[in-house]
């Protein structure tokens, strides 16, 4: 009778712990979405008002990246007006300037912040190494996209006396390039980023531990 006992109130104890193992999962994931929301929200925030000097920065970097690629000295400068970013460029030699205006920049950095941010259950150093690292990681893809932007623009409007300025090969490519990356870097890169630190970081560890203790 005992020993029934004993074993019924081990399996039901055991049952208990097992429901209360598998009710961590929920608050976790509930505390990720609210977390998301809320940091998303605040990054949004933060960004909006503060696009006029992260507009100054980016225009800075992506203009000498620019004049170290393009096939002729044509940007003549990069410039900001408030948060937006102009690019003045020179078709051909008789002096006239056009311009054209970037929108797509550092927005998904937004979504970077909130998803490193949301994860519950982070010592704050590891965060902060995370987010260090995920923003230093996703700055070049920004820039690669200003690149082709300003590239694949060049490429569309602008014609010199013997022709396009770009052969129809690359033209296509800086086409398709654009529309992919305008695609792929705004969300999938953020997550891509995301994973790949904390599985490196985080993550990783955790799954060893489990297999070695199987």
């Amino acid at each position: 009778m005992s020993g029934s006992r004993s074993s019924s109130s081990g399996r039901s104890s055991s049952g208990t712990s097992g429901r209360k193992k598998s009710k961590k999962k929920l608050p976790d994931i509930w505390a990720f979405i609210i977390g998301f929301v809320i940091f998303f929200t605040v990054a949004f925030l933060i960004w909006d008002t503060s696009k006029p000097i992260g507009a100054k920065i980016f225009a800075f970097c992506g203009e000498q990246v620019v004049k170290l690629l393009e096939k002729k000295d044509t940007t003549r400068n990069v410039i900001t007006q408030g948060g937006d970013i102009f690019i003045i460029y020179h078709p051909s030699s008789d002096g006239k300037s056009l311009s054209t205006k970037f929108k797509y920049y550092t927005f998904n950095g937004v979504f970077l912040f909130a998803l490193i941010m949301a994860v519950p259950g982070i010592n704050y150093k590891l965060r902060l190494k995370i987010l260090i690292i995920g923003f230093i990681l996703i700055f070049p893809f920004q820039l690669l996209l200003f690149v082709v932007f300003v590239l694949n623009s060049y490429a569309k409007r602008m014609m010199i006396r013997d022709g396009f300025l770009y052969p129809d090969l690359i033209r296509h490519t800086l086409s398709y390039g654009q529309k992919i990356l305008i695609r792929v870097e705004g969300q999938l890169i953020p997550i891509i980023i995301w994973g790949g630190l904390f599985y490196y970081y985080k993550w990783h560890g955790i799954l060893t531990k489990r297999i070695k203790s199987r």
